[in-house]
């Protein structure tokens, strides 16, 4: 019913029915990566990182769970964190031009420029038609 609802823009009552679905259990990490996300969409930032560290924990196989939650972790400004999560969906799958992307940001961030520089000519590449690249 969440994907449903997020389907169709209603956001708030996905939120609120993947929070009922894990309450009910159990905390699959699609379940998690979901709520994780609608809770972003919602402007919960902050409940929406904690849900999707926990997806890449209950699935650290999903790149999409890597991904997300190095966002929201670079979001955070928890650079580090964002890093290792970033790195781990390249591991998974390093066609994601939003990966390289955050991995840029992250070297910007840290002063190199260099580095920085490499990541976006790869986001560039996998999505040549974004101009953030």
């Amino acid at each position: 019913l969440g994907d449903l609802l997020t389907a169709r823009g209603e956001v708030e009552e996905a939120n609120r029915q993947y929070d009922e679905a894990l309450a009910i259990g159990p905390r699959s990490g699609v379940a998690l990566f979901q709520a994780g996300i609608t809770a972003r969409m919602s402007g919960d930032a902050e409940g929406g990182l904690a849900l999707l560290v926990e997806a890449q924990a209950a699935d650290p196989a999903n790149p999409d769970a890597a991904m997300q939650a190095g966002l929201a972790l670079l979001d955070a400004g928890r650079l580090g964190e964002a890093r290792t999560a970033l790195l781990r969906a390249t591991v998974l799958d390093d066609g994601r031009a939003a990966v390289w992307g955050g991995l840029a940001e992250i070297a910007l961030r840290q002063n190199e420029p260099a580095v920085a520089a490499q990541h976006a000519e790869r986001a560039s590449a996998i999505e040549p038609a974004v101009p953030a690249w």
